[in-house]
C-alpha cells in the first residue's frame, strides 16, 4: 500500500485523507467498529476493502489502539 491514501467507511459522507501510516493503524476503541467493511483507495489507485478491525494494543494514553 503507497501512502498517501484516501479512507471511505461505510454511512458517512466524508472522505478522509491518510498522510502515514501511523494515521491509518492508530485509532480510538469507539471508532474500530466504525473500519467494518471500509474502503482504502492508495496513491496507485489500488483499492483495499477492509472486512474488520481488530483491537491490537494501546496507542497511547488517551485510549487509542
Amino acid at each position: 500500500m503507497k501512502i498517501p491514501c484516501l479512507l471511505l467507511i461505510p454511512k458517512d459522507n466524508n472522505i478522509r485523507g491518510i498522510p502515514n501510516k501511523k494515521y491509518l493503524y492508530t485509532c480510538f476503541d469507539n471508532e474500530i467498529n466504525r473500519y467494518k467493511n471500509a474502503i482504502i483507495i492508495d496513491s496507485d489507485q489500488t483499492v483495499f476493502y477492509i472486512k474488520n478491525a481488530n483491537k491490537v494494543g494501546w496507542g497511547n494514553w488517551f485510549g487509542g489502539f
